[in-house]
C-alpha cells in the first residue's frame, strides 16, 4: 500500500510508546478506545474549542513574488483541501488538533507518488512507536501498527509529526498525563456527583433488631431495604419497618459539607489552566473578566499562535521541495477574528481609502461579484504621493528661456490705430445717447 519505505532497517534500536488514541480509522490502525478523559466536560470543551478554532482557519498556500505574495491554487494547496480519500481539510485538522492537544502528538503519514505528494495519511497515536537508531543521519524512526499486525517503518521525511512541549526533541509530553492528577480529581468529583443523586433519597443509616439475624436474613434484609427506599426515584418514601426493627438515619455528608462546589469550580479553572482557555470563551463568566473581546485576542496570540507557527513550519518543512522554497504555507488568521459588522465595515473602508485593497476585492470579503472599472487602487489627494502633489496639486510655471520682445508700430500705424479708436468710442457714445464735449 505504502511505497515510501526505502531506507534499510535499522539494526541497534530503543522503543519509546506514546500516547493513547482515539478510535478514528480504525479500520487500518489499531486504536485502544476513547480515553475516559474526554468525559470530563472541561476536558472536551477546551480540547474541541482548541482542534475546531485551528480546523475553521482557512489554510492557504501563496506564491513569493516580486510584486508580493499572491494566492496560487496548485496541487498542493488541493491537497490541504482534501488530504486524503473521503477527508476534507477540516476533518484531518480537526482530528490531529485533537490528539495533539490531549495526548501531545499527531501524526500523519505522506503517501508519495513518483515524488509528488498524493495523501496525507492520518494515524492514530496509540499505533505509532519511535524507534531510535542512535546514527546521526536517521536517529530515529517510526514504526506503525497496522490492523493486521503487522508493522511498517515511516522515516522523519516521510511523517507530519506535530507535538507538544518536548523533553528531548523527539516524542510531546502529554498534557493528560503530565497532570493525571488533576484530571483524575474531576473525574472522581463526577463519579461523587453521581453518586449522591443517584443514592438521593438520603436513607444512609442503621437498622436495628433485638432478635438474632443469620448472615443470608441480614443480606436479604439489606438488599430489600435498598431497593424499596434507595435511589433518587424513591426519594421521599416512607420506610415501614416491623418485627421489632428500628432505623436510626445518620447525617449523610452533603455537596455543600464537603466543600464540593467550590473545589469543582477550582479543579475547572486548573484545567483551563492547562489547556490556556480563558474562561469565558466557555460561558464561565465572572466579574474579573470585564473585557471578553480582549480575552479573545489573548487566546488567540497565546494559544492558537503557537499552533499555526508549529504546523506551518512543519508542512513547509516536510512537503516543499528545494524547488518551490518560493511557496508559503500559511493560515488565514485574521478570518477567525470576528467583529461586528460596523467594525468590519471600517476596516475595508480605511483599506480601500489608503490604497491597500482595490474595491473588487473589497466586494469579494462579501462574496460579491467584480464590478467593471473598480479593480484601480483608489488614493485621496491628501495622501498621495510626493511626486502627484508636484504634478497635479501645486504645479510649477516654467518661465520661457528667450524673451521675445515685440516690434515697435512707427508713426503712421500709431495714428491709425488712434482714428480707429476714437471713431468706435463715437459710436459707442452715440448708441447710448450722449453727446460729444
Amino acid at each position: 500500500m505504502f511505497n515510501i519505505f526505502s531506507k534499510k532497517q535499522k539494526t541497534s534500536t530503543e522503543t519509546r510508546t506514546v500516547g493513547v488514541a482515539s478510535r478514528l480509522f480504525g479500520w487500518l490502525f489499531n486504536a485502544d478506545g476513547v480515553n475516559n478523559y474526554l468525559t470530563i466536560g472541561s476536558v472536551y470543551a477546551c480540547i474541541r474549542m482548541i482542534a475546531d478554532s485551528v480546523a475553521m482557519t482557512p489554510l492557504k498556500v501563496y506564491m513569493q513574488t516580486k510584486k508580493g505574495r499572491e494566492p496560487i491554487n496548485n496541487t498542493l494547496s488541493k491537497l490541504l483541501e482534501n488530504p486524503a480519500s473521503n477527508v476534507t481539510g477540516f476533518m484531518w485538522i480537526n482530528t490531529m488538533l485533537t490528539q495533539l492537544v490531549g495526548w501531545g502528538n499527531a501524526y500523519s503519514v505522506i503517501v508519495r507518488e513518483n515524488g509528488v505528494v498524493k495523501e496525507l495519511l492520518y494515524i492514530p497515536t496509540s499505533s505509532v512507536s519511535i524507534q531510535l537508531t542512535y546514527e546521526l543521519n536517521d536517529p530515529f524512526y517510526y514504526r506503525v501498527a497496522l490492523s493486521n499486525n503487522t508493522f511498517i517503518n515511516v522515516f522523519p521525511d516521510d511523517m507530519l509529526h506535530f507535538k507538544n512541549i518536548s523533553l528531548d526533541g523527539i516524542v510531546g509530553e502529554s498534557p493528560i498525563a503530565l497532570h493525571k492528577t488533576t484530571f483524575d480529581t474531576s473525574h472522581n468529583q463526577a463519579q461523587y456527583a453521581d453518586n449522591f443523586v443517584k443514592n438521593g433519597a438520603g436513607l444512609s443509616g442503621i437498622i436495628t433488631t433485638e432478635k438474632g439475624l443469620k448472615r443470608e436474613q441480614v443480606e436479604q434484609l439489606k438488599q430489600d431495604f435498598k431497593t424499596a427506599y434507595m435511589g433518587s426515584e424513591n426519594a421521599g418514601s416512607v420506610p415501614v419497618l416491623g418485627d421489632g426493627m428500628k432505623f436510626e438515619q445518620l447525617k449523610p455528608i452533603s455537596p455543600q459539607d464537603a466543600d464540593y462546589v467550590a473545589s469543582k469550580k477550582l479543579t475547572k479553572s486548573e484545567i483551563l489552566e492547562i489547556f490556556k482557555v480563558p474562561p469565558p470563551l466557555l460561558g464561565i463568566i465572572d466579574a474579573t473578566y470585564s473585557n471578553t473581546e480582549q480575552l479573545a485576542l489573548i487566546y488567540q496570540r497565546y494559544t492558537l499562535t503557537p499552533i499555526y507557527e508549529m504546523i506551518q513550519q512543519e508542512l513547509k518543512l516536510k512537503l516543499l521541495s528545494s524547488s518551490q522554497q518560493n511557496l508559503i504555507i500559511e493560515f488565514m488568521v485574521d478570518a477567525l477574528l470576528t467583529t461586528t459588522a460596523k467594525d468590519k465595515v471600517d476596516v475595508i473602508t480605511k483599506l480601500t481609502e489608503k490604497g491597500v485593497m482595490t474595491l473588487n476585492e473589497a466586494r469579494r470579503r462579501y462574496n460579491l461579484i467584480d464590478e467593471d472599472g473598480l479593480n484601480e487602487v483608489v488614493l485621496p489627494l491628501n495622501s498621495a504621493p510626493m511626486t502627484l502633489h508636484n504634478k497635479v496639486l501645486d504645479p510649477q510655471i516654467v518661465a520661457p528661456t528667450e524673451t521675445v520682445t515685440p516690434p515697435e508700430p512707427d508713426d503712421d500705424e500709431l495714428r491709425s490705430l488712434v482714428h480707429k479708436l476714437q471713431s468706435e468710442l463715437g459710436r459707442l457714445k452715440k448708441d447710448f445717447g450722449q453727446r460729444e464735449p
